[in-house]
């Protein structure tokens, strides 16, 4: 608000942090530009509300949010927690921050609201991205490999034992 950006906000979930943003929100006046929802049961009708998904999370391991995120097609800005660390790359499939630092999440949010192309590009290649990993075929066909390795694994290990006992 402070740098006159144009921005409506739409926080959701019910997390420990809730009571405590919206006390912030108020304090700062933000309350007519910052709507917390808390819990969504309508993931389709929250994406298609919202231009910018941001997961400031400190600790997220795989998150299926992020993927639900990419799958429509929005721009994403994450902390650099272990999932999306992993799946993300920073400047090309989404912007990353350090966790807790509320500041380079500010600075990312401002980059992507004046920079909408900047915002496309992001969200681009990560739904490409999802599209070549996370689709259910992806993940039957790598599950498939796992489970081809570990079966070879057993039974190789089972005839080397039987070798050794007749030897």
């Amino acid at each position: 608000k402070r740098k006159k950006i144009e921005f409506n906000a739409i926080i959701a979930g019910d997390g420990p942090c809730r009571k405590k943003l919206v006390t912030e929100a108020k304090l700062l006046n933000l309350t007519n530009d910052v709507k917390f929802i808390g819990w969504i049961d309508n993931k389709d009708q929250f994406f298609t509300n919202i231009d910018i998904f941001t997961l400031p999370s400190t600790i997220e391991h795989f998150s299926i949010v992020m993927l639900e995120a990419m799958k429509a097609g929005k721009a994403i800005i994450s902390s650099n927690t272990d999932g999306p660390k992993e799946v993300l790359q920073d400047n090309y499939e989404a912007l990353i921050f350090k966790k807790n630092n509320h500041q380079q999440l500010a600075q990312h949010l401002e980059k992507i609201i004046s920079a909408n192309e900047l915002a496309n590009k992001l969200a681009r290649n990560a739904h490409d991205k999802l599209l070549k990993n996370f689709t259910h075929d992806c993940i039957a066909k790598q599950m498939t490999s796992y489970l081809q390795k570990i079966y070879d694994e057993y039974y190789k290990n089972l005839a080397e034992e039987k070798i050794q006992k007749t030897a």
